[in-house]
C-alpha cells in the first residue's frame, strides 16, 4: 500500500485521530440522548440509564422498543457524523467498530455484561 492512501495526504497523526474518537463518541452520546429526550422524555422519567443499561432494551413496553428504536435511528445519525468528522472512506469501519466498543465497555461498567439477545443483534446491527 502506498503512503497516504489508508491516512490521506496528512499521514499518521494520533492526536488527530484521537481527536476524531472523541469527537464520534460525544456527537453519538448527544444523538443518542436527545432522541431518548424527544421519544422517551414525554412518557418517562429519564435517567442515564436509558444510555447506558441494557436492560432498558427490550420488546416488552414502549419504552424498551423506544430505546431500541432510538438505537438503530442514531447508528444511521452516526454515518452522517463519520462523513463530517473522519472524511475518509477507508476509517469508517474502524471508527464505527471502535464506537461500538467503546460504548460497550460504557455499559459493561454501568449495568454487567449485557445478556439480551435485543441489545447484542442491535449492536452488531449498528
Amino acid at each position: 500500500m502506498a503512503a497516504g492512501q489508508f491516512y490521506g495526504p496528512s499521514g499518521w497523526d494520533p492526536v488527530q485521530i484521537v481527536a476524531q474518537i472523541v469527537s464520534m463518541q460525544c456527537l453519538f452520546y448527544l444523538s443518542y440522548g436527545l432522541l431518548i429526550l424527544v421519544l422517551i422524555g414525554p412518557y418517562e422519567t429519564l435517567t442515564v440509564d436509558f444510555i447506558f443499561n441494557w436492560r432498558y432494551m427490550e420488546l416488552q413496553s414502549y419504552a424498551g422498543v423506544a430505546v431500541a428504536g432510538c438505537y438503530f435511528i442514531n447508528a444511521l445519525v452516526g454515518s452522517a457524523f463519520l462523513l463530517l468528522v473522519v472524511e475518509r472512506s477507508k476509517k469508517c469501519l474502524d471508527f464505527t467498530v471502535t464506537q461500538y466498543f467503546l460504548h460497550g465497555m460504557m455499559v459493561l461498567s454501568h449495568s454487567g455484561v449485557p445478556s439480551s439477545v435485543i441489545w447484542w443483534l442491535n449492536t452488531v446491527r449498528a
